[in-house]
């Protein structure tokens, strides 16, 4: 359990970066923290991190992208609401991080990932796992 990845480990660092400069522009004093945090995660993620396969994703057009990507959330036919807002949280995410820094060297790599990140089928919970984890928890509180 303590060495598997899935893409909220990915959007969750980007969504936090976009949220940790936001906050830290207001309020200098706690860039410290929000980097030691952002950190924490690109190190627990850099494993898992692959540049050569991100040219299959590559985006020629980010502003198409995003506006077709954000179009389509109107329309999703996505069962759980979390994984929609979640969807529309990256996408605002990125949009704002590319407005900020809009010749930033990272740019082309997080618009793949996060192309990548909005055609993969989303991996479910197994119910095996599920029932593992819940005997667990359970034999734990006794």
């Amino acid at each position: 359990m303590a060495d598997n990845v899935s893409w909220l480990d990915f959007t969750h660092a980007l969504t936090f970066a976009n949220a940790a400069r936001q906050l830290c522009t207001e309020t200098p004093a706690l860039w410290p923290s929000a980097l030691l945090q952002h950190g924490l995660f690109v190190a627990r993620n850099c494993k898992y991190v692959s540049h050569e396969r991100s040219s299959n994703w590559q985006v020629a057009d980010s502003v198409t992208f995003l506006s077709t990507q954000l179009d389509s959330l109107y329309d999703h036919g996505i069962a759980e609401p979390i994984v929609a807002c979640h969807r529309l949280k990256v996408l605002f995410a990125l949009q704002s991080e590319l407005a900020q820094s809009v010749e930033a060297p990272w740019a082309a790599l997080w618009l793949a990932a996060v192309h990548r990140y909005l055609s993969s089928p989303l991996k479910r919970h197994h119910s095996l796992r599920l029932a593992r984890q819940a005997l667990h928890f359970v034999a734990s509180e006794t």
